[in-house]
């Protein structure tokens, strides 16, 4: 198994959802953007949620009907326990970038940007 693609927040762009850089480099040559500001997302440490790609949407595991009751179920291992669909939440991170057309680039707290 790869490592987990890095996400990012551009609120400029959907606040609520995060995508690999790609997604916004997509946007960026699309669009003719000169720049587009990102956070970093970080995984929420609450596992009492989850987000299924199958729906597009966040669950609470408790209150869940996620499982052999659901039509989209398909278990990870082929037979049973946590759906191969069900996925991390994100949260918004403290560490912020900036995407222009020379790549990505922290923009280090403290420190005047001109963004």
């Amino acid at each position: 198994m790869g490592a987990r693609p890095k996400f990012y927040f551009a609120d400029e762009i959907e606040s609520e959802f995060c995508y690999p850089i790609d997604f916004y480099k997509q946007i960026f040559e699309r669009e003719s953007l000169e720049k587009i500001k990102l956070t970093e997302a970080i995984i929420l440490q609450d596992k009492s949620v989850f987000y299924c790609s199958a729906f597009q949407s966040v669950g609470e595991i408790a209150e869940s009907d996620c499982g052999n009751s659901c039509k989209e179920y398909n278990p990870r291992n082929g037979k049973s326990g946590r759906c191969r669909y069900s996925k991390s939440c994100y949260e918004h991170g403290v560490r912020k970038f900036v995407l222009t057309i020379s790549g990505l680039k922290e923009i280090k707290q403290g420190v005047a940007a001109d963004i």
